[in-house]
């Protein structure tokens, strides 16, 4: 919509243009830069139009039903994301809690571990009883015990044991690694969405009201006979680029906002539970299990 404005702005501008241009007031060549202006804009407004209808159609494919069903949601009136989740700490946690692929990475390790553990165990040798009986001779008795001590050979030499370490050591260091890889992606996320947060509510916090005063301001303008007609479109041109200037801050505060969720594994607008925005999370506990 603010592009349809300007457009009908740099039209109208253009209209002046030729006006004075045919009167000899105006040179031909600013005929030429409001026509090429006008026409590049056009251009920007069809590429804009083209690409949302692609994204329309990829998201009635992946939902599933047909593109006129497609309806996208309002802009949210609340943050996207609840205060209490503004920590890198508990947005890993969360991730770890969420996301199948570090689910899975987790389960292998504690597979691992079992697995140690029980190469480990079936390397113990160990005494078998077989049998006993009293034995008398010169008055004394003496109890006689027979036994048999089973040492596990395959496993005596270690490489089960060893082959089961190696892959505990393996899990451990991949959960290790991917930790510390979401741990970065998360902290970095964070700080661009703190900054973009901040400038759209340094932006959007007076849009509509400094659009609404700068637009009456221009309209009085507009009625001086000192004043240009060309010189009032280019206000109004340059205020539409203002709001403009306002949508972009917050669509780049909710892209990350969306780009927090996805590392996160999920939605972000509620509060974590039993946490208030101030708490401090508990650091993680690296788990190691030895064999």
């Amino acid at each position: 919509a603010l592009l349809e404005q300007m457009a009908a702005l740099r039209a109208q501008r253009r209209d002046v243009r030729r006006e004075e241009s045919q009167a000899g007031v105006a040179s031909p060549l600013e005929l030429i830069r409001a026509e090429t202006r006008l026409v590049s804009l056009r251009s920007d407004i069809c590429g804009q139009q083209t690409a949302r209808q692609r994204l329309l159609r990829r998201i009635a494919v992946l939902a599933g039903v047909p593109v006129a069903q497609v309806r996208l949601q309002p802009r949210p009136t609340s943050p996207p994301v609840a205060p209490g989740w503004l920590d890198a700490a508990v947005l890993t946690e969360l991730a770890f809690a969420r996301r199948p692929d570090l689910a899975r990475a987790e389960h292998e390790k504690t597979a691992a571990a079992h697995h140690s553990a029980a190469a480990q165990a079936r390397r113990v040798p160990w005494l078998r009883y077989v049998e006993g009986s009293y034995a008398a001779e010169e008055n004394e008795s003496e109890w006689e015990v027979r036994a048999v001590a089973e040492i596990p050979v395959a496993d005596w030499l270690g490489d089960r044991v060893r082959r089961s370490r190696a892959e505990l050591a393996a899990a451990e260091t991949r959960v290790r690694g991917l930790y510390e890889t979401v741990r970065l992606e998360v902290a970095g996320v964070l700080e661009d969405y703190r900054s973009a947060s901040a400038e759209r509510d340094r932006l959007v916090a007076d849009c509509e009201q400094f659009s609404a005063a700068m637009s009456a301001r221009i309209a009085a303008l507009a009625q001086e006979p000192t004043v240009g007609r060309e010189d009032v479109l280019q206000a109004r041109e340059e205020l539409v680029a203002y709001r403009r200037a306002c949508l972009k801050a917050e669509r780049e505060w909710l892209r990350l906002a969306q780009y927090l969720e996805t590392v996160s594994g999920g939605s972000l607008a509620e509060a974590p539970p039993g946490q208030g925005p101030g708490a401090t999370p508990a650091p993680r506990q690296e788990e190691h299990i030895s064999p």
